[in-house]
């Protein structure tokens, strides 16, 4: 069967339904364009990925169709809107459809179709925009005759080609660290979206008992008391919660993913390194079976792009620049960039570091007459430590000096020196 054939099977069953049913539109018309890419992905590639219902699954972060390779994460994503309404989301006037395209937008590639047009997006970019069929075509009224001829004269090479990016899809990869910072921030505020949403949707619908609940509760009681010191108000403390879900979570999944080194699920925290009880106890909350379904393609996102890491891309470089001391900046970056303003989240360059801490040893030694850092009287605090550039620097400093004076205890070995003695 031609393209062609299949556009003008399609705007008929999209017709049909219509008629059969005029409401709850994009429900009862989602099977319908299920079909119909699961008939069209192979005109454009041999191998494309499966076309997955996610429009039937509970969950506040699902588009309605995800596309994927048997055995794996979703890789593309579609959301489908009612024929009356855009595909462009600029023009969107209905509240819940805004802040969809809100969160979707961290979404790597996916797009949004109204059954009679296509916009596909990378990120919140939108890359290409035009026709599937005309709307005409599927409007009830039409005749089949009139539908065909209309869908005849359609250049269907446009629509295939767009369509290619979602039929292979790849998981997020990343050339170096910042860009794998980039698609971990990206994956964590589709995470810190889900998570605001779905609390705003409980409250409002009066639920009291749900694990997101439970576990909002137990992030205010043991480690955000005082919101109001971080520069949040106690009625704000749900886009707080919801910012430190989707960061705790990110760099959980991520911490056991370097320890391992091999692909992780779900219960990674069964993994984490022992030195990091804590992060063991808060990831295994937040992965709670009845929250990873709320979160939906949120959670699979920042899976799949933990699970893509190239462990070399955090190595330290020849030149000796650790790219993990950059990391977090990177990623608040993309993920927060006016909370980085608002926390000083900025590194210090190791050149810098060094300066810093070697004019304080000199002042120790010179001025306050001590053994400079090395003195046990001495205490090092960093009160604003972040990645630890300075307590490395320290560290370095003491390191440095400690192989000096080594060397030189060898040298002074070397120059004594007696006769043989004979027993």
């Amino acid at each position: 069967m031609t393209v062609t054939h299949l556009l003008i099977e399609y705007a008929a069953a999209i017709r049909k339904q219509l008629l059969a049913n005029p409401t709850n539109v994009e429900q009862d018309l989602a099977p319908v364009f299920k079909a119909f890419l699961e008939k069209l992905l192979p005109e454009i590639t041999p191998n494309p990925l499966t076309v997955t219902s996610e429009y039937a699954k509970a969950g506040i972060g699902r588009p309605d169709i995800a596309l994927n390779k048997a055995g794996q994460l979703p890789r593309a994503f579609l959301e489908l809107k009612a024929p009356s309404k855009p595909d462009d989301p600029t023009k969107f006037k209905d509240p819940h459809d805004k802040r969809q395209f809100e969160r979707f937008k961290s979404l790597p590639v996916w797009a949004i179709s109204n059954f009679s047009h296509l916009r596909t997006f990378e990120r919140g970019d939108a890359v290409w925009s035009g026709e599937i069929v005309p709307a005409k075509a599927i409007d009830p009224n039409t005749s089949d005759a009139k539908a065909a001829k209309m869908i005849e004269a359609i250049d269907t090479g446009p629509l295939l080609r767009a369509l290619i990016p979602l039929a292979l899809a790849n998981p997020p990869s990343a050339k170096d660290a910042k860009e794998l910072a980039g698609n971990l921030a990206h994956a964590a505020r589709l995470v810190r979206a889900i998570v605001e949403d779905a609390l705003a949707d409980l409250r409002e619908a009066g639920v009291e008992q749900h694990p997101l609940i439970e576990v909002c509760g137990v992030f205010r009681k043991e480690l955000y008391a005082r919101p109001e010191a971080g520069g949040f108000s106690n009625k704000s403390f749900e886009v707080l919660f919801s910012a430190a879900f989707a960061q705790t979570l990110a760099f959980g999944l991520l911490l056991v993913r370097e320890h391992v080194g091999a692909a992780i699920d779900k219960n990674a925290w069964e993994k984490m390194p022992n030195e990091h009880p804590l992060m063991a106890s808060a990831l295994r909350v937040l992965s709670q079976q009845e929250v990873v379904d709320l979160l939906g393609v949120g959670f699979d996102i920042m899976l799949d792009t933990v699970n893509s890491l190239n462990e070399d891309l955090l190595a330290v470089k020849d030149d000796g620049t650790d790219p993990i001391l950059y990391f977090y900046e990177d990623f608040l970056e993309v993920f927060d960039p006016e909370g980085r303003k608002r926390y000083g989240v900025y590194y210090t360059p190791i050149e810098v570091v060094r300066y810093m801490v070697g004019a304080l040893d000199r002042v120790l030694r010179e001025d306050l007459k001590t053994d400079g850092l090395d003195d046990q009287n001495v205490t090092i605090l960093d009160p604003a430590t972040g990645t630890g550039t300075f307590l490395l620097g320290v560290a370095e400093r003491l390191r440095n000096d400690i192989e000096a004076k080594q060397a030189r205890r060898t040298k002074s070995a070397e120059r004594l020196d007696g006769p043989d003695v004979c027993v």
